[in-house]
């Protein structure tokens, strides 16, 4: 005979596909005509802005543009600096894409190279890391109970957090930073989002969160300074539960800086483009066993991995490396660092010998990733630089926020037939005793000895200290 089950639908995502590619893009550049001929390219400056994400049967395009500086010394030993643009249009191709679907983007530059092709060209080069994973309504079917007489059955209950939102949420974030000289001339620029915290208040997230502009201006001297506007941004989700935990990703489509020298400030316009994996919590009663004493019972199963609750940590770890130079490289003017990807940092040191030359120094720097978590965000603190026997000692202090990976592994039943009688249960003496150390699960026990799990107690008390377990066969 079939057995009719009773299931319940938990509305919630699915990762339907994960792609990383890596690609290289370039762009050579004139210097305009306003300024001296280029004698030693120092450097490049600059960021990415994600115009647009398109995913399609079978592949996603992503399109944007680095903005870079590219910082030089003139003929005469003066710093001078021009804009260049790279395009960059990126192709993924996975079998598991479609339209529709919902993108999650970890973006990041991994490389940016200047190059010297004359004193009026040159070249950037640049590697841009695209981490992408879709989502797609996939409703859990969860199988609660089996109707039908002559059946025992296991209910393991549990508690787990699905996908329940997926958000995408443009937003315009605009201030002024007040500045600690009036620049002469802004040289470069990068900038940055930064999400620093992430409330979840019913189905609404609530980003705190920054936009940060390292800048290079003559003063008359090179300064970089480190100038943050802050935001606060409500994103309302389609949720269909309270939102226990957020995974958030922000990326800048576009910014605009204008230096104010009568106040002494730089005004910030910074367009972002924030996405969100939202995850709600879950309770339900899984069947994931059933036995008959009169009937041996044939069930389907399906392995379940849902994912659990996993703990938050701030982690403050350091990127570091010592910069083997001579003395005379030692003195150092300017300095900058940025995340090149997991692990990894590279810094950038602009210095002036006693002759007037400019020259950098670039040094990559490693820190330890927590191996059983998913780093949800990195921001980089202000490098420092110290001078040793050897060169100079380089720290940049990392905040990452972890969220540990916890998955539940569940096994339950998606069909239960059975017409052959259960001949063993029916062979069972009518009483048995276990020793009581021996005895396994009482579930286990009711189920091999054509007992019941309610039979079994209540032919054993809970305030007697028997040395055996009397397990009597039970009809049902």
């Amino acid at each position: 005979m079939d057995y009719q089950l009773l299931t319940r639908e938990v509305g919630c995502f699915a990762a339907a596909a994960m792609h990383t590619s890596e690609e290289r893009f370039s762009a050579d550049a004139v210097v305009p005509d306003t300024l001296p001929d280029a004698e030693r390219l120092l450097d490049a400056w600059g960021e990415f802005s994600l115009w647009r994400l398109d995913l399609e049967a079978g592949g996603a395009e992503l399109e944007g543009e680095l903005r870079c500086d590219l910082l030089y010394q003139d003929d005469a030993g003066g710093l001078q600096s021009f804009p260049v643009q790279i395009p960059v249009l990126l192709r993924l191709r996975d079998a598991g894409l479609e339209p529709g679907q919902r993108p999650f983007l970890e973006l990041s530059v991994t490389e940016l190279t200047p190059q010297l092709m004359n004193t009026r060209k040159a070249r950037l080069t640049a590697r841009v890391r695209a981490a992408l994973t879709a989502y797609r309504p996939e409703p859990l079917t969860l199988t609660e109970s089996a109707e039908g007489e002559e059946v025992c059955q296991r209910r393991t209950r549990v508690c787990f957090q699905p996908v329940t939102a997926v958000e995408e949420q443009v937003f315009t974030a605009y201030g002024t930073a007040p500045m600690a000289g009036v620049p002469e001339r802004m040289l470069a620029r990068r900038c940055e989002v930064c999400v620093d915290e992430v409330q979840c208040i019913g189905e609404k997230l609530i980003l705190q969160g920054r936009v940060r502009v390292c800048a290079l201006y003559c003063a008359p001297e090179p300064v970089t300074e480190t100038l943050e506007i802050p935001f606060s941004q409500l994103i309302d989700t389609l949720s269909p539960t309270e939102i226990t935990a957020a995974r958030v990703q922000a990326h800048l489509t576009s910014v605009t800086l204008r230096p104010l020298p009568e106040e002494q400030a730089l005004e910030i316009e910074a367009h972002i483009a924030a996405q969100a994996v939202c995850r709600g919590s879950a309770e339900a009663e899984v069947l994931t066993d059933a036995y008959s004493n009169r009937t041996l019972l044939e069930p389907e199963t399906e392995t379940l991995t849902l994912p659990m609750p996993g703990a938050r940590e701030q982690l403050r770890v350091t990127a570091e490396a010592e910069l083997t130079c001579d003395t005379a490289d030692r003195s150092v003017m300017v300095t900058h660092a940025v995340l090149r990807g997991p692990g990894t940092a590279e810094a950038t040191l602009l210095r002036r010998d006693e002759s007037g030359q400019f020259s950098t120094l670039r040094q990559e720097l490693r820190y330890e990733v927590p191996e059983d978590c998913d780093v949800c965000s990195a921001a980089a603190g202000t490098l420092s630089v110290t001078p040793t026997a050897e060169g100079l000692q380089l720290r940049l202090p990392v905040t990452l926020e972890t969220e540990r990976r916890e998955t539940l592994t569940l096994t339950q039943i998606t069909a239960l037939s059975g017409d052959a009688p259960n001949e063993a249960a029916a062979a069972m003496p009518s009483v048995t005793l276990l020793r009581r150390e021996d005895a396994p699960d009482l579930w286990e026990i009711a189920k091999s000895h054509a007992s019941t799990v309610e039979a079994i107690r209540a032919a054993n008390p809970e305030d007697t200290e028997r040395t055996y377990l009397v397990v009597p066969k039970a009809g049902t």
